[in-house]
């Protein structure tokens, strides 16, 4: 995901290990997940946060129990990926499950 390399690792640059795989293999996170939201309230004092290992539900509406239907298109490259922008993502509370290789998203309060 990224300038911060939190894609898979098979896309990554040179063969590197995403920082969030490797707190998963240290052991340094609860639960093989990263969740964040982005503040579009420019007037706010945080601008959003990410969390490793766990989600923030008090910032979802429903707590994620409403499925956010969406439309996404791939890119022609060597391999396919899709580029979710922050118009996007900062509608929504994300969650990256990377054992389960998906990502949900759920309403922001």
């Amino acid at each position: 995901m990224g300038l911060l390399g939190l894609a898979f690792p098979e896309i990554a640059k040179d063969g590197a290990t995403p920082p969030m795989n490797n707190m998963i293999n240290l052991g340094l996170v609860e639960k093989p997940i990263f969740s964040f939201y982005l503040n579009r309230d420019y007037d706010a004092e945080e601008g959003g946060e990410i969390i490793f290992g766990g989600v923030n539900s008090p910032q979802m509406r429903n707590n994620g129990e409403e499925a956010c239907v969406v439309g996404f298109s791939s890119m022609n490259t060597p391999q396919p990926f899709w580029i979710l922008g922050d118009v996007f993502l900062g509608k929504v509370y994300t969650v990256f499950d990377v054992e389960n290789k998906s990502v949900s998203f759920a309403e922001l309060k």
